[in-house]
């Protein structure tokens, strides 16, 4: 007895269909990346964009090299959550390009900014400032600003060598 062969499978469909809808959806995709990337490109090239872009990148820069200035270490070690250094130069300039109203950029000195979470203690404004400057050795006045939970806690203008300046009227020292 000759077993029978068995037939032969049937002849497969071409699987076209599902390419054609793969390329289908690859060339929608192509064309609005292209729509996005002209819409992006014309919207930079407006000069109000190109402005807000420039001081948006000044803006983390300085933010960064405030973050990273001498003293900050030490800030940090004495209990600040978040410890900055910034020019108050610097800081004035990109002041001035935001605002267009001009006179910021006549601060002088620098600014040191310590943040610390809700419900941590704060350091005190005269620890803060002498850890500031046995850190960073300043050879002009100083202001320190110190928040808990964003809310301001204490603040106050310093000398090079870390004494409390005299206040000015006006502006008593917390």
């Amino acid at each position: 007895m000759n077993p029978q062969p068995s037939p032969a499978p049937p002849k497969k469909k071409g699987s076209n269909g599902c390419l054609m809808v793969l390329g289908v959806f690859a060339v929608l995709g192509l064309l609005a990346c292209l729509a996005t990337g002209v819409v992006v490109w014309r919207k930079s090239q407006d000069p109000d964009v190109k402005k807000a872009l420039a001081v948006a990148g000044k803006g983390f820069s300085l933010l960064t090299k405030a973050s990273t200035a001498q003293g900050t270490k030490e800030l940090k070690a004495v209990g600040c959550t978040q410890a900055l250094v910034f020019d108050r130069a610097e800081m004035g300039a990109v002041l001035d390009e935001v605002l267009d109203a001009g006179g910021a950029a006549d601060f002088e000195g620098v600014l040191v900014v310590c943040q610390v979470n809700a419900g941590r203690p704060l350091p005190a404004c005269d620890l803060l400032a002498t850890t500031y400057v046995k850190a960073a050795a300043p050879t002009a006045p100083f202001r320190v600003s110190a928040t808990v939970g964003g809310a301001e806690s204490c603040s106050g203008e310093y000398e090079a060598s870390g004494q409390r300046a005299e206040t000015t009227p006006g502006s008593p020292a917390k």
